[in-house]
Formats: C-alpha cells, sequence, structure tokens
C-alpha cells in the first residue's frame, strides 16, 4: 500500500509522515517511512542543486522523473508487494506543482507522470501562505530555489487543483493548525479507512525491513 503526503514546504510533511510510521508499527502495522527527492545517486544529486540553483528546468525535470522510476523499482513496489504500508515524504504532485512553476505546462508534466503509480491515498496539507513562510523562517535553514515567497503563493494555488489534475486518484486535502501531534491525530483519523480496506495481506516481520 502506498500513501503520499504532499504539500507546500513548511506544513510539516517530513515530521508527519515519520509520526505516522511510528504510530501504525506502535499499534502492529509495516510500515515504512520513504521519501522524495531519494537518498539515491540521482535524488542526493536533485537536493544539491535545489539548494544551488544551478541546474537547467529540462535536467531538473529528467532527474525528478529518472529517481521516481528507481523508486518505484527498487523500493516502494516490492515494498508494497511484501505488505508494507509505504509512507511517502513527497511524490509526483510535486513535480506537477513545482516543474509547472519553473514553465512546464501542467497537462505535460501530468502525462510525463503516467509512468507513477497511483497511491492507494495522496495527502494533500495546505496551510495560509503567512504561516508557511513564517515556518520556513522559523527553520533557521537557507531556503531552496522553491521557497521564495512569491513561489510560495503559487505552489498553493496549484496544489489545490490536484484533485482536477488527477480526477480518478483518492486525494484528500488537510488545511489543519495545530501541533505535531494534533495533525499526526487528524491525518490518521483519515488515512484508517483506507488503510483498513487495503488490509487484505499478511503483515512481514519488521526485520524484513531494508537497512
Amino acid at each position: 500500500m502506498l500513501i503520499s503526503i504532499d504539500g507546500p514546504d513548511g506544513t510539516g510533511k517530513s515530521t508527519l509522515c515519520k509520526n505516522l510510521v511510528s504510530k501504525l508499527e506502535n499499534l502492529g502495522y509495516s510500515a515504512i517511512y520513504t521519501c522524495e527527492p531519494t537518498n539515491s545517486p540521482k535524488g542526493l544529486v536533485l537536493r544539491t542543486h535545489l539548494q544551488k540553483g544551478d541546474l537547467d528546468k529540462d535536467s531538473m525535470l529528467q532527474l525528478f522523473l529518472e529517481d521516481r522510476k528507481e523508486h518505484l523499482e527498487d523500493f516502494i513496489l516490492p515494498m508494497s508487494k511484501k505488505g508494507y504500508i509505504v509512507i511517502c515524504d513527497r511524490y509526483k504532485y510535486s513535480t506537477v506543482c513545482y516543474q509547472h512553476i519553473q514553465g512546464f505546462p501542467l497537462d505535460y508534466l501530468v502525462h510525463a507522470n503516467d509512468f507513477a503509480a497511483s497511491p492507494d491515498l495522496a495527502i494533500i496539507l495546505t496551510l495560509d501562505k503567512d504561516e508557511i513562510i513564517s515556518r520556513i523562517n522559523g527553520r533557521g535553514l537557507a531556503r531552496d530555489i522553491f521557497e521564495q515567497d512569491a513561489l510560495i503563493c503559487k505552489a498553493i494555488e496549484i496544489y489545490e487543483s490536484m484533485q482536477q489534475l488527477f480526477p480518478n486518484e483518492n486525494i484528500i486535502y488537510s488545511n489543519f493548525l495545530g501541533t505535531s501531534q494534533q495533525l499526526l491525530d487528524e491525518i490518521f483519523e483519515l488515512t484508517m479507512p483506507y488503510i483498513l480496506k487495503q488490509l487484505n495481506f499478511e503483515h512481514p516481520q519488521t526485520n524484513d525491513l531494508p537497512r
């Protein structure tokens, strides 16, 4: 099973994904965290260029797509087939959003990701622009090329259109503003009906997890 959690930077995605995996494991489910860009060679190259802003848009899109293909083939699909609930921090929706900001047409980006398996559930976190900017500033870290104030506004707008861009996928939104624990509780309640619907498998032992 694949659950993706997406949305603009500053919405708490990474913390939520890791907390959700921990909660599911504590309840006896086999769950695992992963993210995009990945920690593969292609993913690490992407992360470097996102900080530097020194890669042209065509090369960046190609790297994102290649990284996703390897991620699916080498990790997401194998782990899903073993019965794990794969919680993915960013997925194809990020590419559609941010590479559209770079100038690619939305339809082109949607079709460029046709190879990417549809998640059993995609959750998109959205917050007010000012709250997102405040959170990003509060990190005390250098911003990447997509974390500029004007682009954050555009990203929010594009993410809000994902249900229209992917009408046949299970996409739900959450604009919950609260503590990390409160957000976890909210998302857990949203995800459990989908998880229970998919539970027609035997859970593998946790020592089967790749390290």
